[in-house]
């Protein structure tokens, strides 16, 4: 991976999520549970040393820490995501080239991605080193195994393998892999409803330059 790009995914990883909170009402909007699931999940973590660091009540109101919310989504995947947090994210991919191509460029390469699986779900998102040198970041639910080697096959119809670097990796943390590909965190913490799901995940950006 270039170097930019590496710093720019550590830096979110490492600062920018240590500074996100979400009300129970917004964790509860996130992950399509119900109050009493809620509460439930509540008593669960409170059982854990050391979570007053990550849990707290405000003015009888619940402030959780984003490193928490993966514990607060439904034990098995429910068949129809109403948000962007709900889809079962599987795989984190960037790639990076040695020298900058325009966006227009990776939109192509992002194109034949998705085109490559017509049963999948991709979040992309271009952006530029501190260098100006652009490059890709990209959630699916597709098994990281299979995207790693696909992948691999697409992007040597565009450049020499020692002149891109390629990551493809399992997601962790689901809401944290979201904010990240968003970017506007305040964007993220309000929920994308299902007609807004089905528009921009669904039909795969048809209508939308990456």
């Amino acid at each position: 991976m270039d170097e930019g790009a590496k710093t720019q995914l550590t830096k979110f990883y490492k600062e920018q999520k240590k500074v996100i909170t979400y009300s129970g009402k917004e964790v509860r909007e996130l992950t399509g549970i119900s109050l009493r699931t809620f509460r439930y999940r509540i008593e669960e973590l409170k059982r854990f040393k050391g979570i007053e660091n990550y849990l707290e009540k405000r003015k009888n109101q619940w402030v959780i820490h984003q490193d928490l919310i993966h514990h607060f989504f439904h034990k098995t995947k429910r068949k129809e995501a109403t948000n962007v947090y709900q889809i079962d994210w599987k795989t984190f991919i960037t790639w990076a080239p040695g020298t900058d191509y325009p966006k227009e460029y990776h939109s192509h390469i992002i194109r034949q991605v998705i085109n490559k699986f017509p049963n999948g779900l991709f979040l992309p998102v271009i952006e530029e080193t501190d260098k100006g040198v652009n490059h890709v970041h990209m959630i699916c639910d597709v098994d990281d195994v299979i995207m790693e080697k696909k992948i691999k096959e697409i992007l040597e119809d565009y450049w020499h393998w020692w002149d891109y670097r390629l990551e493809v990796e399992p997601i962790q943390d689901v809401v944290l892999a979201v904010n990240y590909i968003t970017k506007d965190q305040l964007a993220a913490k309000s929920v994308m409803k299902n007609e807004e799901l089905i528009t921009k995940i669904l039909k795969q950006y048809e209508n939308e330059k990456f």
